[in-house]
């Protein structure tokens, strides 16, 4: 049941409780999921190295949900209530996550109306997200400095369930500098692989599969 992150072993303890992979299997399991239990210690490390607030974001349709959360500890952070709707296109987690979507899925997202991957709808620039993209497909994360919020900053990696599907993403917001973005970004992609590998997710096939469709 671990094998297909049907069940989550507790780090900490000797207790299980239902896992990811139950994600493709019902979505009326999915939203009874204890998030915070199964992502908490991810998202603590990724608070921690990075002194910003974690997140974790579920795909909903046209919609990412913020479902559990870690702040930074700090006097003064960036913080999202648990339960807040962004859209799937919108900046730093848009971007990561329509980066390692499907082609056919890719092209369906792009062709909506309104598109929020550089804040205002009336912002948005085409080459500027196809070069995004190959970025994010290379690093492993997108990043939004300012542009839907200014001063709150984002870096964004995909996330990954036990079948391969992209599922949603987990993220920082904070208030760091431009130059933390290496740094921070590869915290961002390293603890997200290991979040999506504890799924059961193949981070060889997911993580990499852009890259080999284009050589091939």
């Amino acid at each position: 049941l671990q094998k297909y992150g049907l069940v989550h072993k507790d780090p900490l303890g000797k207790t299980y409780s239902l896992g990811f992979g139950l994600i493709s299997l019902s979505r009326k399991v999915l939203d009874s999921l204890n998030y915070e239990a199964i992502a908490g210690p991810y998202l603590k490390k990724l608070a921690d190295q990075t002194h910003s607030t974690a997140l974790l974001g579920i795909i909903d349709n046209a919609n990412v949900f913020v479902v559990a959360k870690q702040e930074a500890d700090q006097t003064i952070g960036v913080t999202t209530r648990i339960g807040h709707r962004f859209s799937i296109t919108h900046g730093a987690h848009g971007k990561a996550i329509v980066s390692f979507l499907p082609e056919d899925a890719q092209e369906k997202i792009l062709q909506q109306n309104r598109l929020f991957f550089h804040g205002n709808a009336s912002k948005f620039n085409i080459r500027r997200l196809e070069n995004e993209i190959k970025q994010c497909n290379k690093d492993g994360y997108a990043a939004d400095m300012g542009e839907l919020n200014p001063g709150i900053n984002v870096i964004a990696s995909p996330l990954f369930d036990s079948q391969g599907s992209l599922f949603g993403s987990m993220f920082i917001m904070g208030t760091f500098s431009e130059s933390y973005i290496p740094e921070y970004g590869s915290v961002v992609s390293n603890i997200s692989k290991q979040f999506s590998s504890m799924l059961g997710a193949d981070i060889s096939q997911t993580y990499g599969r852009k890259r080999l469709e284009e050589k091939g």
